[in-house]
């Protein structure tokens, strides 16, 4: 009996099975040529390159790799030097641009503006990360509750950052380590308590989820 042909996404999805496969093995090298050549894929296949959700999944899950690989790169090599220094920043920059890319195929995914943002602060971007921050609150929020936003964002310390209520404590996370690398202490403390207050707020939702 034939067997039938692999289809494109049967073809993306094994692709992507087989990098997670070769990342579990510790093989990131293999791991990273097999994401290439899914987006490589992705490419010279129209019913893929126009769809903006496979487009940004792809993207998203290289740069989840790479940070993957990074979080070992140090410890793999061994030693701690300019040489491995240059092999992490290189993989965060790698991370960076294809997160990039992901945000401009998806635009309201708060999640992956997170982790860009995450990774803009690491590689010490600044102003851009707030930037991105500023954006995956608006996509949790929403249009309708816009108002108010840049002046709770750009005075954090103060009450008006209770407008920012509710978004994802993982937000308030990644807002913390932005304003400690700003040497804002307050906006840290009040980001950290936002983020507490985020965790008691969701559970309780659902806790009467169960209870109700």
């Amino acid at each position: 009996v034939l067997e039938e042909p692999e289809s494109y996404r049967q073809l993306y999805d094994r692709l992507w099975r087989e990098a997670e496969d070769a990342l579990a093995d510790g093989q990131y090298q293999r791991a990273e040529v097999i994401h290439m050549e899914r987006l490589q894929y992705i490419d010279h296949h129209v019913k893929l390159q126009t769809n903006p959700q496979i487009l940004h999944d792809a993207y998203v899950a290289y740069a989840q790799f790479l940070l993957r690989y990074a979080s070992q790169f140090v410890y793999l090599s061994g030693v701690r030097n300019e040489s491995t220094v240059e092999g992490y920043q290189m993989l965060l920059k790698k991370a960076r641009e294809s997160l990039s890319i992901a945000t401009q195929h998806v635009t309201n995914n708060w999640e992956t503006a997170v982790l860009y943002a995450s990774v803009l602060l690491e590689l010490d971007q600044r102003e851009l990360a707030g930037e991105v921050l500023h954006h995956a609150i608006e996509i949790q929020r929403g249009a309708d509750a816009i108002t108010g936003l840049d002046v709770a964002f750009h005075e954090f310390s103060g009450y008006e950052s209770d407008n920012l209520i509710p978004v994802h404590p993982r937000v308030y996370a990644v807002l913390a380590a932005y304003f400690s690398m700003l040497e804002r202490p307050l906006e840290t403390r009040k980001a950290l308590l936002l983020a507490s207050r985020s965790v008691v707020d969701r559970t309780n939702v659902c806790l009467c989820g169960v209870f109700d």
